[in-house]
């Protein structure tokens, strides 16, 4: 029995299983030095003719459950890449825990934490079937690579970058600064496991103006200008740009548009919630996430070996 079948067997009972495997790995793609083919994978996709399979990789780290900003910026593009990958394409998405270490930390609340953000990246929509989502502190791999080319120049090729397609995401308290968690005020941020109720009281309270009317201006009306931006990521239907919904919705008040935006951000995240909660409310849950990630951490773990066969050959190790 393979490793995800024997995760979704642990899980039996809860919801969105499959036991489909994940494809191989491609073969290698780039050349980083004249001699030696080295299969990368970069913050977003390995640069490939659009026939050809790419690498995709991302990481965040974990902090706690995510905000809105976070998802509009990073983890709904990631389930987006992973929907529209092709059959050879690879799916690479990590949680840097060895990154939060930068700065101290608690055992206790990182440990939470981790839990916390691989239940979030499997609720927002990334199927362990499809992509390998680990821990980085699960391998060494990517510490020695850091030792081993750290002392080299010009061996590292920039990769693309994709950017997501979201606006950044301002803070609802202080909307000429981004959404954060470092905000005092927890009514300046949505987080991805709140509640309706607390997300209309959240835009209920956020930060506008005195002016009548709706229109999209983020120098002179940044509060409002910030609702139009996250409602234009969640209208599926007209897909209008945050000028154009300012326009369709000229003669609401802000009243109205503020209802108008925690229904649509409310009714979005629902499903995101209640995955999440399925997945942490009890042991079964935890037991699957402990398995995916092992199995996660094994498929990340043999692809980097290979990949470290090919740095050392590089550097004559």
């Amino acid at each position: 029995m393979s490793t995800t079948a024997r995760c979704l067997r642990t899980r039996a009972g809860l919801s969105g299983c499959s036991s489909v495997r994940a494809t191989q790995n491609p073969p290698p793609r780039r050349q980083w030095l004249q001699r030696y083919p080295i299969t990368t994978s970069a913050a977003s996709t390995s640069p490939t003719s659009p026939s050809s399979p790419r690498t995709i990789f991302s990481g965040i780290q974990p902090t706690g459950i995510p905000h809105l900003g976070n998802y509009l910026g990073a983890l709904r593009q990631w389930v987006k890449l992973q929907d529209e990958a092709g059959p050879g394409d690879q799916l690479i998405y990590s949680i840097v825990d060895l990154h939060a270490l930068t700065l101290p930390q608690e055992a206790e609340v990182l440990r939470e934490w981790r839990r916390q953000s691989f239940a979030i990246l499997l609720a927002v929509g990334l199927r362990a079937e499809r992509a390998t989502v680990f821990f980085q502190s699960s391998g060494a791999c990517g510490v020695d690579v850091d030792i081993e080319y750290g002392f080299l120049d010009g061996v590292f090729v920039e990769d693309d970058a994709v950017e997501a397609p979201a606006k950044r995401i301002m803070s609802l308290k202080s909307p000429d600064q981004k959404m954060s968690k470092s905000h005092t005020d927890p009514n300046s941020r949505i987080l991805l496991t709140d509640d309706p109720e607390t997300i209309h009281k959240k835009i209920k309270v956020a930060l506008t103006d005195s002016e009548p009317g709706i229109s999209y201006d983020p120098d002179n009306r940044p509060g409002v200008s910030n609702l139009l931006d996250i409602l234009s990521n969640f209208d599926d239907t007209s897909r209008l740009s945050p000028a154009e919904l300012a326009q369709e919705h000229k003669d609401l008040s802000l009243k109205s548009l503020k209802e108008h935006v925690a229904q649509k951000v409310a009714g979005h995240l629902a499903p995101v919630r209640e995955r999440y909660a399925e997945l942490m409310a009890d042991e079964r849950g935890r037991e699957y996430l402990d398995c995916v990630a092992r199995e996660g951490a094994d498929k990340a773990g043999r692809n980097a070996e290979k990949t470290m066969k090919q740095v050392k050959a590089a550097i004559g190790l």
